[in-house]
């Protein structure tokens, strides 16, 4: 006798296989599971979703700080100039071409970004007088312990190569600065004719070759 579908029978049970019949408890719970997962992964999303969208809100606001901060920073009054330097349109006078000789003069004596120092003096002592053996530093061994190694040509210590260094240094700048005074005339003469007389150009020019070639000398005797 086949079981009545209508109302009779077992509630939430269907007809089985073998015996009996086969209760529907079971997908029940599968249902109540997937809903809680899909709960459960909604929930995750939309966190998921909320982090990224707060990461997104904190990237684009410090990417509009940044672009105003170097706006900021591309305003002209933070262009402010150094502070004692000379700009070469300051130079480009009879006063400044004059100016840059004297400096060119200015290392003979030594007074120059080597500091000064016996190693470059315009006498020349350490290196012509002492190392000849025309003179002898004297004193005691602490004064200037350098022209003590010099003259017994320990030339390769320390304090001697800072010697060597002084000279090197002095010969080469007033170089430079005699170069920078020939490269300053022509440029005056050149843009402003009237600026600088032909007989003074002639004895400026003739002063800072003179002077360039007397440093050259000086380099020579020392390293040939």
């Amino acid at each position: 006798m086949e079981p009545d579908r209508g109302g009779g029978g077992h509630p939430g049970s269907v007809p089985g296989c073998g015996r009996g019949l086969v209760s529907q408890q079971p997908n029940v719970h599968h249902r109540h599971f997937d809903h809680v997962l899909a709960i459960r992964l909604y929930s995750r999303d939309g966190k998921t979703m909320n982090k990224r969208n707060r990461n997104r809100l904190l990237y684009g606001i410090a990417g509009v700080t940044v672009a105003a901060g170097l706006a900021y920073a591309c305003k002209d009054f933070l262009d402010i100039p150094a502070q004692g330097a000379v700009e070469q349109p300051s130079l480009e006078s009879k006063a400044g071409v004059e100016g840059s000789l004297i400096a060119a003069y200015r290392s003979l004596d030594c007074s120059s970004s080597s500091a000064g120092s016996w190693g470059c003096a315009a006498s020349n002592w350490v290196w012509g007088s002492v190392t000849s053996g025309d003179a002898h530093k004297g004193s005691n061994a602490g004064d200037q312990q350098p022209i003590n190694d010099i003259e017994t040509y320990y030339w390769s210590v320390g304090e001697a190569e800072g010697y060597l260094n002084q000279k090197w240094s002095q010969a080469y700048e007033g170089v430079f600065r005699a170069n920078e005074t020939l490269r300053l005339l022509a440029k005056v003469r050149a843009d402003k004719p009237l600026e600088i007389s032909d007989a003074d150009a002639d004895g400026i020019r003739g002063e800072a070759l003179f002077l360039r070639a007397h440093y050259h000398f000086e380099a020579y005797r020392m390293w040939g």
